[in-house]
């Protein structure tokens, strides 16, 4: 049975589908975050005083808690376009530093020889 609305349904054995296994917070995508951030930010301003001092507390929390996790995605996502973007570059180079190995070493067999 789906949980009364505005409960999280715990207590009914009812577990969110994007519950992550173990009972852990569900990893969420960027725009998941950022939404997430806006929906507390608008129950943080609409009902914010009408909310007991502990269920504020434990929004803000919360709030934070996002606000990391997405200055977390943020920074993991410029490390992985510039890994993006160099990968040909190193590539390159290195096909370059090849070359030059294999002509070294045949220059030094046809001085040997």
């Amino acid at each position: 049975a789906a949980p009364a609305r505005g409960g999280t349904g715990v207590a009914n054995g009812w577990v969110s589908k994007r519950a992550a296994p173990g009972g852990g917070a569900a990893k969420l995508s960027g725009s998941g975050v950022a939404a997430r951030i806006r929906a507390v930010e608008r129950l943080l301003r609409r009902k914010g005083g009408e909310l007991p001092d502990r269920a504020r507390a434990a929004q803000e929390a919360t709030l934070s808690k996002l606000k990391e996790e997405r200055a977390a995605n943020a920074s993991r996502e410029r490390e992985r376009k510039l890994a993006v973007r160099y990968h040909k570059v190193r590539f390159f180079e290195r096909q370059k530093l090849e070359r030059r190995r294999r002509r070294l070493e045949a220059a030094a067999a046809a001085a040997a020889a």
